[in-house]
């Protein structure tokens, strides 16, 4: 995969208007991910990116200090870090950890999921994003509408 491939789905999955805010999102996300890794986990992964996706990873400094955090304060380390409120960052991570699960060779991807606790597996196992897919709305799984009551026959009140 090519640098501007990576970044190119990065702002279609994430929904960015610009190049330049795919960028940030990627390079946040993946520095972040890189603090809560240890050894040398963010040089393996960065060998399996495009050099300049890859530096966003060297960049972080990681190899000199691993830090434990949850994935809440994941989320709010991007946020804050790209100016994103938390509902948007958490979407803009996954869309990121999306393109890169893409990028990586699964084993590579299961030794990040090795040295991460479990409830990391909601962003390291995002759902496929596609942005030219409308989000549901109103309606849950089912077809029932929130609040509905079901009848035998199949009616709703």
């Amino acid at each position: 995969m090519q640098y501007s491939e990576f970044i190119g789905r990065v702002q279609s999955m994430a929904g960015l208007p610009s190049e330049d805010e795919a960028v940030k999102v990627t390079r946040v996300t993946l520095q972040t991910l890189a603090t809560r890794l240890a050894g040398n986990e963010s040089r393996h992964i960065a060998d399996q990116l495009p050099a300049e996706v890859g530096r966003f990873l060297a960049e972080s400094g990681a190899d000199q200090r691993t830090e434990s955090f949850s994935l809440n304060e994941f989320y709010q380390r991007v946020a804050e870090r790209t100016g994103a409120d938390e509902p948007a960052a958490r979407h803009h991570c996954r869309a990121v950890m999306s393109v890169l699960r893409n990028a990586l060779s699964p084993g590579e991807m299961d030794d990040i999921k090795a040295q991460l606790p479990e409830e990391f597996d909601a962003l390291l196992n995002p759902p496929d994003i596609d942005p030219s897919q409308p989000k549901a709305r109103g309606k849950r799984a089912g077809g029932s509408k929130r609040g509905s009551i079901r009848r035998p026959g199949g009616a709703e009140e």
